[in-house]
């Protein structure tokens, strides 16, 4: 029997057909033939080489197209490959530690291990300015301490006062000139954190002060007067001077918050070193607040200077630690407080308990007078004659804190240097 020969176009049609079907039984099916002769069809079709089909005969196939994930499925899918990151980050983390035990804990260096250092550039000179702090305080000008009363420890009265507000300015200018370096400092801030004078608020200091209460006024107005024309001489910076009212220089017994720097003697001794120094004033501003409190710029750090006595930090005991627990608490509330009245400070400077400290929040001052009776009968800290110095730097804020001893060996055992315990001994 012959075989049938079928037409390319038909065979063309019939490939079409197959490409849209999944197998060639439904092709089959659709075209109502057996499957075996529809496979017969789509030989013949490919020894002819008739893989595709004319534009006129055949449709194209549908697109297929990608039904929707399921949203759940998706998120779960990118939490684990978030997961897997994560995995292999860890993974990472752990190989290079592993590489460093390698390296430094059993040696297993490729290059000889040798000194590093990395030094910061030198700063621009614009970057480089300082300004130095003097902290001025307790004087006590024309209280009397005896040698007697206090076993030769110390002695004060108005011509040591001279002596040692005399040392104050003469190693502050010292430690700004022959021991600085670098170019000298932009300014001197002069505080003078009050008690510069004895007063009369107790009836013993009335009894044993010498001179009376108005010369002392005069005297270390005259004293302090004195210091500034020699820092302008020797060190050449300009000086802003500002004074705040201790409790000394009040005059009345018990202590009053109205009116308390204008009737302050404290700040009429500050009026007569600005008097004393007409002539003198050149690079010298005096700056006077109403208020206890003074607080300053330097280089944008916001500093308060208070003399301390009512910087509310009694209470709650000191114990062994002594005057420092009253000024670290002291400190801490006028830090509060300034915060809180819109006007923050970056550091404090008090004095009134005659102890040199730095806590987190600023410095305390130590005293002109040093260790007196009244000091010794409290059993308080018995701190030397000194008061502070701080270097200040335009980025890095205060950098340096000196202190400035000013007590000398004639003035009492305290002055003599580091104490020597002999041992003794015993004739065998």
């Amino acid at each position: 029997m012959a075989t049938q020969v079928l037409p390319d176009d038909f065979l063309r049609a019939r490939v079409a057909l197959r490409a849209r079907h999944p197998t060639s039984a439904s092709a089959a099916r659709e075209a109502g033939i057996p499957v075996e002769t529809f496979k017969s069809q789509l030989k013949m079709a490919e020894a002819r080489k008739l893989t595709g089909a004319t534009t006129a005969t055949v449709d194209a196939p549908p697109a297929a197209v990608e039904p929707p994930r399921d949203p759940i499925g998706k998120r779960r899918d990118e939490d684990e490959i978030r997961r897997l990151r994560a995995a292999l980050v860890e993974a990472e983390r752990r190989t290079a530690e592993a590489e460093d035990i390698r390296s430094s804990v059993l040696g297993l260096v490729e290059q000889p291990i040798k000194p590093r250092i990395s030094l910061a550039s030198p700063l621009h000179s614009d970057e480089g300015g300082r300004t130095v702090i003097l902290h001025l305080s307790d004087v006590h000008y024309g209280e009397t301490v005896s040698a007697d009363e206090m076993d030769g420890v110390n002695r004060y009265d108005a011509a040591v006062a001279k002596a040692r507000l005399g040392r104050f300015f003469d190693k502050a200018a010292s430690l700004m000139t022959e021991h600085w370096s670098g170019p000298p400092p932009d300014e001197i801030v002069l505080c003078l954190g009050g008690d510069l004078i004895s007063g009369d608020i107790h009836p013993e200091l009335t009894a044993t002060n010498a001179p009376a209460v108005p010369a002392t006024v005069r005297d270390v107005g005259e004293h302090i007067a004195g210091g500034i024309v020699t820092l302008r001489e020797r060190v050449k910076a300009p000086i802003r001077v500002y004074s705040v009212p201790g409790n000394h220089g009040r005059l009345t017994f018990k202590p009053q918050s109205k009116g308390r720097a204008a009737t302050s003697l404290d700040l009429l001794a500050t009026d007569f070193a600005e008097a004393a120094l007409r002539g003198h004033r050149d690079g010298v501003e005096f700056i006077r607040t109403n208020s206890p409190d003074a607080i300053f710029s330097v280089y944008g750090w916001q500093a308060l200077l208070t003399h301390g006595d009512t910087m509310g930090g009694r209470g709650g005991g000191t114990g062994f630690i002594g005057p420092v627990a009253s000024i670290l608490k002291g400190h801490r509330k006028l830090v509060d407080t300034s915060w809180r009245q819109g006007k923050p400070v970056h550091f404090v400077l008090t004095a009134h308990y005659h102890t040199t400290c730095k806590t987190p929040f600023g410095w305390g001052n130590g005293s002109c007078i040093g260790y007196g009776e009244y000091a010794r009968d409290l059993r308080a800290d018995p701190e030397v004659s000194k008061q502070n110095m701080l270097v200040v730097h335009p980025r890095q804020g205060v950098i340096s804190h000196q202190e400035i001893n000013l007590g000398v060996p004639s003035e009492g055992s305290h002055y003599h240097g580091p104490a020597t315990v002999v041992r003794p001994t015993w004739d065998e």
